[in-house]
């Protein structure tokens, strides 16, 4: 049974798989291997994902978009009348892309590999993997983007060398430095900003308008949706233009507007300027400096824009390597991982090392220069960028007498345990005096799962926790709830698909537009659905090639 390998992108999700000899990337029901990462609710209250969801966004319906930003979180969407989670809006992307492959593939899909942000947390990645498992999904492993990026450029072919990879995508910023050395990808340091991407660039556009345009400080949603569409279509433009003339819509009044490359990095310059952050930080824990590095790869859709190609080129002085589409290169590398451990050629030709992106560590008692003791001190066992899988053993000593010893687990970088995320609690069960020797190993993985085990030296007793899971984690019940929940989901036929997004680019075009030209495109929404309506096959195909050619000729094209 083929494994898959998918990116799970907060814009854009892709699946993929290797065929023996390359990836193959599986594209969905209207031809493209970008699946949008958006999720709506058609007219039959159904659910239904992909750019068919996206042009319902812009439109102002019922729709919801980024919630990867959310995974772990405790927010919920509003759709059709239900709450969903991040978690069950993921799985329903999911599910999209394993219809999707299972169509492709001609069988069952169960098993697969699946990417997430350098930066995520445990409680991230666990609620990716329980998205997975709503989706009927086995997840074999999760791979840092990064690093998958890296799989796909091959590096690991490659002479000594330092790279770093930097992996912008619609809604996450993720810094990985790697070192090459006779077949071996050691993961050095990673960092990232778990709220910064392409979609913060046309929210500065967004607000820009707003501000000095219509001179005010915010708008209504149903507004906003409509100025993010057309101004990221503005962002798009300025990749490949120098200057854009477009005329923004707003409740029926347009607005002629110029923007060139020089305005647009001069509002996105707050945004440029947290690019450093991360990779200063991955710099200084590897104990390098940026004329150290010798190949910086740029990842993800949000790269192509010209501002950000040209702030890393100011920044390291040099050219970065763009040579792979940047929004396909993460799926690419998910789908070879796949079978590293499988296929004994690619298995002795690469290994692979990764690092803790947090550090991990128990909440302990410290005593202060008077010998008063100091509470909710956090005591780091695992430190940040250590290699893994890696099990590491610190001894302590009990602050007090009693029957149960309690080892709080927590994740992060501040010196204040509680400041930290909480992800377990290990109980040991022991009679213990004051200035016991307690020995604590934390023993994790690259999948995340964190083992911790302790012992109490004096009386011999032991305990362990296996920590995947925190405490939103789903139980049975609320799993059989959400599946039902979950059963609106439509995979809509192709054809369908394809009509339905057809029409949406019409409303879209139709909001944008007023005059003769609004009435022409209504004229053809009109045509189009008589054509629907009579489910004449060679008709419907027809006017399906006379809409597709009429928006490729509005201005402002939304294709």
């Amino acid at each position: 049974m083929t494994v898959v390998g998918i990116d799970l992108g907060t814009s854009n999700s892709l699946i993929g798989y290797w065929d023996g000899t390359a990836v193959q990337l599986i594209p969905n029901s209207l031809g493209s291997v970008l699946t949008p990462s958006v999720v709506g609710v058609d007219d039959d209250g159904g659910l239904v994902v992909g750019a068919v969801a996206k042009a319902w966004q812009y439109q102002g319906r019922d729709t919801a978009a980024e919630f990867k930003r959310q995974m772990g979180t405790a927010k919920t969407y509003r759709l059709g009348g239900h709450d969903y989670s991040p978690v069950e809006l993921s799985a329903l992307v999911l599910k999209a892309l394993v219809a999707d492959a299972t169509r492709a593939l001609g069988e069952p899909v169960q098993d697969a590999v699946i990417s997430v942000p350098a930066y995520f947390n445990n409680q991230q990645r666990e609620a990716t993997i329980q998205a997975a498992r709503l989706a009927g999904l086995t997840v074999q492993r999760l791979i840092s983007e990064p690093t998958a990026a890296a799989l796909a450029y091959g590096l690991h072919r490659t002479n000594a060398e330092q790279f770093l990879v930097l992996d912008l995508g619609g809604g996450t910023f993720d810094v990985s430095l790697l070192d090459m050395f006779e077949g071996v990808v050691q993961v050095k340091a990673i960092a990232g900003d778990n709220y910064l991407g392409g979609h913060d660039f046309t929210r500065a556009l967004c607000q820009d308008f707003i501000t000095n345009t219509l001179g005010v400080q915010s708008v209504e949603p149903a507004q906003w949706v409509k100025l993010y569409a057309q101004f990221d279509a503005v962002k798009q433009q300025l990749s490949t233009d120098e200057t854009v003339t477009p005329t923004i819509t707003l409740d029926e009044t347009s607005y002629p507007l110029t923007i060139d490359r020089a305005r647009f990095a001069a509002l996105c310059a707050p945004l440029l300027a947290r690019l450093q952050g991360p990779i200063t930080r991955v710099m200084r824990d590897a104990g390098l400096t940026l004329s150290d590095i010798d190949r910086v790869l740029l990842v993800g859709g949000a790269t192509r824009m010209p501002v950000v190609r040209q702030e890393v080129a100011r920044l390291f002085r040099r050219l970065p390597d763009v040579s792979l589409e940047p929004d396909q290169v993460v799926a690419q590398g998910a789908s070879l991982q796949t079978q590293l451990e499988s296929d004994p050629a690619l298995e002795a030709e690469l290994i692979m090392t990764d690092v803790a992106a947090y550090t991990l560590g128990i909440e302990t008692v410290a005593e202060d220069a008077k010998g008063q003791l100091i509470h909710d001190v956090f005591a780091p066992i695992i430190e940040r960028n250590t290699p893994i899988p890696i099990s590491i053993t610190r001894t302590f000593t009990a602050a007090g007498r009693g029957r149960t010893i309690e080892f709080s687990v927590y994740q992060g970088e501040n010196p204040q345990a509680s400041a930290n995320l909480h992800i377990g609690t290990l109980t040991l069960q022991s009679r213990h005096k004051v200035d016991a020797p307690l020995t604590v190993r934390f023993s994790y993985d690259v999948n995340g799962v964190l083992l911790v085990e302790a012992e109490d030296q004096t009386s011999g007793a032991k305990g362990e926790l296996v920590i995947t899971q925190d405490a939103q984690t789903l139980d049975q019940a609320a799993i059989d709830a959400s599946l039902k929940k979950l059963e609106a989901f439509k995979v809509l036929p192709k054809d369908r698909a394809a009509n339905q997004f057809l029409l949406a680019q019409l409303a879209r075009a139709y909001e944008a537009h007023t005059g003769t030209v609004r009435a022409t495109i209504q004229s053809a929404m009109v045509d189009f659905r008589s054509a629907l309506d009579g489910q004449d096959p060679r008709e419907i195909a027809r006017t399906q090639q006379a809409v597709t050619a009429f928006l490729a000729q509005l201005d402002g094209d939304w294709s």
